[in-house]
């Protein structure tokens, strides 16, 4: 997990502010205004935080020290099916599509799908983006009541707020990046010709973020109660697709018997 909880004296570069219910204050103070009436062109639908983009030297706040950026800039954690939606969803969805297999049996129809060969594809597709590797795109990982969160920031959609509304965003404070994937932040926008090195993810930690996609993809294309084959399930099932239905049958009750044990 690339984020830790908020501790710090001061906002930084990486901190994520919780969006819920956050209002702010209007040029005199004389009332607050919510972030879809201050910011009405962005779409709010479905997007809880945010995050600083702000250098961290220029957020700094101790003592008389006043912070010396005049605006903090902000982006949005987009949860990761709108990335997919707007780079990959059509890739995805043939991937999915040529690992599909309507099997016939008495009548009835069987949905198998090639689980390791689609979540092996996932893995390489996506792979740049959980390495954090895409220009103007930094990925997220986050555990909320124990369950794996995936989002996008997509660098190029940047807003700005006046430091005056430092103390508001500083009490919406929630996650601070850790420092690795803070200073690879920070590269990324500089757009700094040296590399900043982030621990990869390793191939099982890949596969979890591909079972992730895997399942909101399935979902998003009805294929929920098809059977999970291994590629050499698959293949097996594959050939079997015109043989005769005993033979067909029998796979099936071998499968089935397999999945319940």
């Amino acid at each position: 997990m690339q984020v830790t909880r908020f501790k710090e004296s001061f906002l930084r570069q990486g901190t994520i502010i919780s969006l819920r219910s956050i209002a702010f204050e209007n040029r005199n103070k004389s009332k607050m205004i919510s972030f879809n009436n201050l910011f009405p062109e962005v779409n709010l639908k479905g997007i809880n935080y945010g995050i600083i983009l702000t250098q961290t030297c220029d957020l700094v706040r101790e003592g008389n020290r006043k912070v010396k950026a005049p605006f903090i800039a902000m982006a949005l954690l987009e949860p990761i099916e709108r990335y997919i939606e707007d780079k990959y969803y059509e890739d995805l969805k043939l991937i999915l599509e040529r690992n599909f297999l309507d099997f016939e049996i008495k009548g009835h129809t069987r949905k198998f799908v090639n689980k390791e060969k689609v979540l092996r594809s996932i893995g390489k597709d996506l792979g740049r983006i959980f390495q954090n590797n895409e220009k103007y795109y930094f990925f997220i990982t986050m555990t909320q009541w124990n369950n794996l969160r995936l989002f996008t920031v997509n660098l190029s959609k940047v807003f700005s707020l006046r430091n005056s509304q430092y103390d508001i965003l500083f009490s919406k404070a929630k996650y601070q990046l850790k420092l690795p994937f803070e200073n690879k932040l920070g590269w990324k926008l500089a757009e700094m010709y040296g590399r900043i090195g982030t621990p990869d993810y390793k191939e099982a930690d890949i596969n979890k973020l591909s079972i992730k996609i895997f399942e909101k993809l399935n979902k998003k294309l009805g294929a929920i109660d098809a059977f999970y084959l291994k590629n050499d399930e698959f293949i097996r099932a594959k050939k079997l697709e015109n043989a005769r239905e005993e033979k067909k049958e029998e796979f099936f009750i071998d499968l089935i018997t397999r999945i319940s044990n």
